[in-house]
């Protein structure tokens, strides 16, 4: 079938995402065109007590940043 009218033409267009800072795509794009920067930065001590061993603080290239999703489900694993 050929169409030669473009009002005969349609598209179906949807976007969906959920990326550290945004839920949404709107907040996405004000984050990217706002020049947000998305990412979580972590104190020494808060890296500490998530199991970071002090040899890789001491790293002067260990980047202490993560992106970090908010409001994720969490099921436990069932125990069998």
């Amino acid at each position: 079938m050929e169409y030669t009218d473009e009002k005969d033409l349609i598209a179906l267009v949807g976007m969906s995402l959920r990326v550290p800072g945004s839920a949404d795509p709107d907040t996405f794009w004000a984050n990217l065109t706002g020049g947000v920067e998305s990412v979580s930065r972590f104190s020494e001590e808060e890296l500490r007590e998530a199991g970071i061993p002090d040899s890789v603080l001491s790293d002067p290239h260990f980047v202490r940043v993560k992106p970090v999703l908010e409001d994720l489900a969490v099921t436990p694993p069932s125990s069998a």
